[in-house]
């Protein structure tokens, strides 16, 4: 995290505090099984490696009454079954709903397919940095570079 990363967090904080949901629980892996912890019990020696189920249905109920739902990143490892159940629960949450959703980067659409919801969101995109870079209003550094070369010839052989 950059200096000037942790200084528009702190802005987004003062402006939409009330608004801005985090988890109040995660699971961490403790002798090969999944264990839900609250928050406030963190540091541990283990690493967190999904969300908890009290923020999935937390979560959830907010998904259900939105407008667009947009994905960016697994909610936990999705490589690990147990800890797969975050991302997979919200994203059954999100295309179960009436909202536009949305999904980006890699292994978000990975992780759709590998649920069999793939073809049930309304947008796809594996491009999750560009994608949010873009929804943010932000210039894409490749369509400048094509800006840029517009109208720009080659010279003679």
């Amino acid at each position: 995290m950059t200096p000037e990363d942790l200084e528009s967090a702190k802005k987004l904080l003062q402006e939409k505090g009330a608004k801005i949901i985090l988890p109040y629980d995660v699971a961490i892996e403790v002798d090969c099984r999944r264990r839900d912890i609250l928050v406030g019990d963190l540091p541990q020696e283990h690493p967190v490696l999904d969300i908890g189920r009290a923020s999935i249905e937390k979560f959830s109920r907010v998904i259900a009454s939105a407008g667009t739902v947009f994905m960016s990143g697994p909610a936990g490892m999705i490589e690990k079954e147990p800890f797969a159940l975050g991302t997979k629960d919200l994203m059954l949450a999100a295309t179960h709903s009436k909202a536009y959703t949305v999904i980006g980067g890699g292994h978000t659409a990975s992780a759709a397919e590998k649920f069999g919801l793939f073809h049930k969101f309304s947008y796809v995109s594996t491009g999750g940095g560009a994608l949010e870079t873009f929804l943010l209003g932000k210039p894409l550094p490749v369509v400048e570079a094509l800006k840029a070369a517009k109208g720009r010839k080659c010279p003679p052989k």
